[in-house]
């Protein structure tokens, strides 16, 4: 019987503490572009898990090569990220419904902001299936769990300027630095996605000490999600 994979990145180490020992059989195992994947068991199903470092290019990188080597039924990126909607609280869980590049800006050539040329999509849609299951496996688990856009660009934001901006152009919930390159990445391969954060920080000028205070916290928070979620692919 063909295994199946499920392919987890995160951006940081702590994005992924505590995965390794939820799951059977886990190793270190060296890859491509000097990626190294823990892999393991949960149920029937394998996981191989990743830090990718931050940033769009780190993310697409690194799901390209997890695409090409384990052939994943199911991709999920998960960390942390800075709220951009009022009504998010630190350690609110975001899923992505769709998920877009704020950052990504050809307007002097005549496109929208975030359209990426040539594609047939630039707002990268997640598969309704995890979507569903991530929002189920927060209700299991009770925590408080918001659907909705997420922004992804090579900025960490933190003035209320940027905030806005990304708000106000694009509806997004919050703003992170990889998941959308991921997705992208996803699309392109045909491999369903979802994006999971937790909320550490406003987004405002309190974003790089917020950030240092609640990230460990808020990626604990989003962990915790993801371990639900594999437990109830079994």
């Amino acid at each position: 019987m063909k295994e199946r994979w499920i392919a987890v990145i995160a951006a940081e180490e702590q994005e992924l503490a505590g995965l390794e020992e939820f799951m059977e059989d886990a190793e270190a195992v060296a890859g491509a572009a000097g990626c190294v994947y823990r892999t393991g068991r949960v149920g029937d199903y394998r996981v191989a898990a990743m830090r990718c470092g931050i940033g769009k290019v780190n993310a697409a990188v690194c799901a390209q090569a997890m695409i090409d080597r384990f052939h994943p039924v199911a991709l999920i990126n998960v960390g942390a990220a800075g709220a951009v909607a009022p009504g998010l609280s630190i350690y609110d869980l975001v899923v992505s419904e769709d998920v877009v590049q704020h950052d990504m800006d050809v307007t002097g050539l005549g496109y929208a902001p975030g359209v990426v040329p040539d594609q047939e999509e630039s707002f990268f849609k997640a598969d309704p299936e995890l979507v569903s299951l991530a929002k189920l496996s927060a209700e299991a688990e009770e925590m408080t769990c918001h659907i909705g856009r997420i922004a992804s660009g090579d900025l960490f934001v933190s003035n209320g300027e940027q905030r806005e901006r990304i708000r106000r152009t694009f509806g997004a919930l919050c703003a992170e630095m990889e998941g959308a390159a991921v997705a992208q990445a996803c699309r392109r391969n045909e491999v369903p996605f979802v994006i999971l954060r937790s909320i550490s920080d406003n987004a405002d000028t309190s974003a790089g000490v917020s950030y240092g205070e609640f990230s460990a916290e808020a990626s604990g928070q989003a962990i915790r999600l993801l371990k639900r979620m594999l437990a109830s692919f079994c």
